[in-house]
Order: C-alpha cells, then structure tokens, then sequence
C-alpha cells in the first residue's frame, strides 16, 4: 500500500527496506489548502529561527518548540535540509540539524 502511494507521488520514500521511511509529498501537503500550507510555512521559519538562535536542533526539541508531535517536526526539518536551508547530520535518534 506505501509502494503504491509512494509511486503515485503522495508519499515520498527514504531509506531501504526494513529502513524505510515515508513522507508526504509537497504536492499532498499543496493540496491540503492554502491555510494548511501557512501554518506549516509558520512552523518551518519557527524550526529555521530556533536552528540558527542556538545552533542545532533535534528532532525531539523541535517537537517541544512546536508542541507538536516528533514525526511532524522530523518532516519539517527534513523540508528545511531538502530546500538547502539547513543540513543534518546522524542517524535516526541522534540526528541534529545545523544552519547551512
């Protein structure tokens, strides 16, 4: 069921096998409506403001900064490094985020 939604551009595939993670696509998140797409605009500059105030970020305090959950803030900060805005470095846990 994730393959298919993945091939057909409503999720976004990261990893391998028992690895794999899936995303929403930017289309999907487009098509949820424009106050949809401001409040996660809002929340991105929020995550970017908070990266470049103390330097790093995880993905657990960004989730604490947002009072959201850690998978919406993991996908927002995997948004900010796709668009070149910032950069990550460890792996799953331990993975933080720099300004870049």
């Amino acid at each position: 069921m994730l393959r298919g939604a993945a091939a057909k551009g409503l999720l976004i595939r990261s990893g391998q096998a028992g690895g794999a993670r899936y995303e929403l696509s930017d289309e999907l998140i487009l098509r949820a409506g424009a106050s949809s797409l401001e409040a996660t605009t809002r929340k991105r500059q929020l995550l970017l403001d908070d990266i470049n105030q103390r330097g790093s970020l995880s993905t657990a305090e960004g989730a604490e900064l947002l009072d959201e959950d850690p998978t919406l803030a993991r996908h927002l900060l995997n948004d900010l490094v796709r668009s070149g805005l910032a950069r990550a470095e460890g792996r799953t846990r331990g993975r933080r985020y720099y300004p870049a």
